[in-house]
């Protein structure tokens, strides 16, 4: 027997008050001796025998009834004995298959053919499943959160039909999406909420994977369970992933040359050797021999250069025969756009004939292209500002002394707001009080411009034995993490002889700073658009910047900065739904999705902000490749609407970490799980009985105790009348 509410026992203690009560209320007689009663002293003891009778029974009545008070209040279960034993139909059974990508790995040491987790799990599943008797009912909940057919999260409730559910579960494939077990145990308890008086088990087959059993807390069950958590392998170690790929550079452009980085991790503790293939739209580009050394990471670059605009699919493969070949290769794509268009902006010469930061900057573009602009440049003075069409440009140059009309500041604000690039040189002639008012952040409840920063004295240093130089680099910023390790080498020669004084908006970021800490580059977003500005000028009499090898490649990667579009292109993860936007989408049309497979998958249409978003179903995520959006008209991918949509698999399946089998039993302990191996010694078959031998039909017999309680409490008033009227 076990009780649901122990500390009710303690309600049991109110037993004492009737023993305290008939203790206090026994009379002390006194006895004294009668000639004329001497003939009744016989019937008088026998009377009083059967009241002392009547009185014993009378407390033991209202003992009993204060004990079987306080058992009912705890409520008792009762085990009935084994079910195997003629107590067959009264179990409920919910089987936890962790069908997560890790458990895809097989034998100790992940060896390619041998059996996996994920085969063991499921025939586990299949042999408890089977093992059930009629009338028994089951579910299968998967840590992934794929439905399983014939029960479970796919029907309301358990089911009956425990032989249809069994032949589903041994049908079901692996995944290639993440587990959580926090979630899959939170449906468990859904399902056994409403289990009453039958037998509550629960069976986990997994590996133990820590991304799958993760931070999150543990629901505790609704009422009390038994069970087995059984580990039916290790997580995938000997593992190569293609953890990610990146252009370090910005991203690309047309004809130009660009940088594809990618990260390769090799979980396994010894070194290996791999053919890394790069395919370019389904082409191979190039493949190259490595040696990837164990328990570390590689970077390998490749250089590419676009022939076409448009968007390109990018794909890496790490050839090498490992616990997990599904995460050996990264998907990606890119939208290489034309060299986008600078406008220059410039204002007069401080002295006649001398050059200016604008003649600097737009020299470096034309170095940059041999003598031709890499970039469409256009140069107009800050008066003809006003009839320039700033919507054919992705980037602004204005050089601080150019002072354009306040009608066009106000549509250089709404170029920026809209994602245009702003780049302010501060140098010689500027007008800081008209640069303050029109183009500075604000203040005292002023409107604020797109600067990052107002612009205050200029702070000169000549003496030639201390000059100010570059001290703080933000290596983490695009434009310098683009530039390598520069700070120690072409960046650390720049000498600065003149630099206004600023102070950083609320927002802005300084991203290069003086070695006497005066803000040097400064770096803001200001509605979609990006502004960063340079408190010096790279003319002489300011700067040698102009002078240094790297003023072309940081010009180069200012103005790429300033004009790549915010985020990446839409990606997505197996087993997460996916979403794109859909431009020009007509309304009403209805939209299919092309699998990596070459199967199709409908897709919903809905409105985010007013705009038309794709939006595919978890289930349909089930690969990790190329998807692209269609119409149901289409014949074919290249007749596509929409963007191609790269998905890859979870990082965290691909780490070999489990949670330490203690830890898992002590947070288990709420569900009654027994951690338990697969494999090796225990069986199928041993692990199915264990599970079956806790199976206990267990009924609450706290009912039948209060009508017991009720009965002693309308008994008790008539034996007590009767003890009254029966005292002399």
């Amino acid at each position: 027997m076990s009780f649901l509410s122990l500390g009710m026992l303690l309600f049991g203690l109110t037993a004492a008050v009737p023993v305290l009560l008939h203790l206090h209320h026994r009379r002390k007689r006194v006895v004294t001796d009668f000639s004329t009663n001497r003939f009744f002293t016989e019937a008088i003891q026998r009377a009083q025998r059967r009241l002392q009778l009547r009185r014993l029974l009378l407390l033991l009545l209202r003992v009993a009834a204060c004990l079987l008070l306080a058992a009912a209040l705890a409520r008792p279960m009762v085990d009935w004995g084994g079910i195997g034993i003629g107590h067959a139909g009264r179990r409920d059974l919910v089987v936890l298959l962790d069908d997560s990508l890790s458990m895809q790995a097989g034998g100790d040491e992940g060896e390619t053919g041998a059996v996996s987790a994920y085969d063991r799990a499921r025939s586990l599943a299949v042999q408890a499943l089977s093992a059930l008797a009629p009338g028994d009912r089951a579910a299968v909940v998967t840590l992934s959160g794929r439905p399983v057919a014939g029960g479970g999260d796919a029907a309301p409730g358990l089911t009956a039909d425990v032989r249809r559910l069994a032949d589903a579960t041994a049908a079901l494939p692996p995944a290639e999406a993440a587990g959580d077990a926090a979630a899959a145990l939170a449906r468990a308890g859904r399902l056994l909420r409403h289990s009453d008086e039958r037998a509550r088990l629960v069976l986990a087959a997994t590996d133990l994977q820590r991304g799958d059993w993760r931070h999150s807390a543990w629901p505790p069950p609704p009422r009390p369970t038994a069970g087995l958590l059984a580990v039916t392998g290790p997580p995938p170690g000997r593992n190569v992933v293609l953890a990610g790929l990146r252009f370090p550079h910005g991203e690309p452009v047309v004809r130009q040359p660009a940088l594809l980085v990618a990260r390769v991790i090799n979980y396994a503790p010894a070194s290996v050797e791999a053919d890394v293939v790069l395919t370019v739209d389904g082409a191979g580009a190039e493949q190259r021999r490595v040696t990837l050394p164990g328990g570390g990471e590689t970077e390998l670059d490749f250089p590419l250069v676009f022939e076409k605009e448009g968007e390109h699919r990018l794909a890496v493969t790490a050839a090498y025969a490992d616990a997990l070949p599904a995460d050996n290769t990264r998907y990606r794509t890119v939208r290489v756009g034309p060299p986008p268009a600078v406008l220059f902006v410039d204002g007069p010469a401080a002295q006649p004939g001398a050059a200016s930061a604008v003649f600097y900057l737009e020299r470096a573009v034309r170095a940059l292209g041999g003598g031709d602009p890499v970039l469409p440049v256009a140069l107009v003075s800050g008066a003809a500002l006003g009839d320039a069409r700033l919507d054919e440009y992705r980037v602004i140059v204005l050089n601080a002394n150019a002072r354009p009309p306040d009608s066009a500041v106000d549509r250089l604000r709404r170029f920026v707001t809209a994602g245009g690039g702003l780049l302010l040189v501060c140098g010689e002639g500027a007008d800081t009080e008209w640069f303050n008012r029109t183009l500075g952040p604000g203040g005292n409840g002023a409107p604020g411009g797109p600067a990052p920063s107002g612009l205050g004295r200029v702070v000169s240093r000549t003496a030639p034995r201390t000059p100010t130089r570059i001290g703080e680099i933000d290596m983490r910023h695009p434009v310098f993490e683009r530039l390598g390790g520069v700070r120690e080498g072409a960046l650390a020669g720049v000498v600065i002889h003149k630099i206004y004084a600023a102070a950083p908006a609320p927002g802005a970021r300084v991203i290069a700073a003086t070695d006497t800490w005066q803000p040097l580059l400064l770096d803001r977003t200001y509605g979609e658009g990006r502004v960063l500005q340079i408190t010096t000028s790279p003319v002489p009499d300011w700067s040698n910047l102009a002078q240094r090898k790297v003023f072309l490649p940081l010009v180069s990667h200012v103005l790429r900065y300033l004009a790549e579009d915010p985020g990446p292109p839409p990606a997505g993860e197996t087993g997460r739904a996916l979403e794109a936007p859909l431009e020009g989408w007509e309304p009403g049309r209805k939209a299919a999705v092309l699998l990596p497979d070459g199967s199709r998958a409908a897709a919903a249409v809905r409105l985010r902000g007013g705009h038309p978003v794709m939006h595919l179903a978890a289930p349909h995520v089930s690969q990790a490749g190329f998807y692209r959006v269609l119409t149901l008209e289409a014949d074919d991918a290249e007749k596509a609407r929409g963007p191609a949509l790269a998905v890859n698999t979870p990082p965290a399946e691909s780490v070999p970490g489990r949670l330490d089998p203690a830890e898992a039993e002590r947070r288990a302990g709420a569900w009654g799980l027994r951690v338990r191996g697969a494999g090796g010694a225990d069986t199928d078959d041993t692990l199915t009985a264990d599970l079956l031998e806790r199976s206990r039909v267990r009924r609450g017999v706290w009912a039948p105790l209060l009508w017991v309680v009720l009965a002693a409490v309308i008994v008790e008033p008539l034996i007590a009348n009767r003890i009254v009227r029966s005292e002399p």
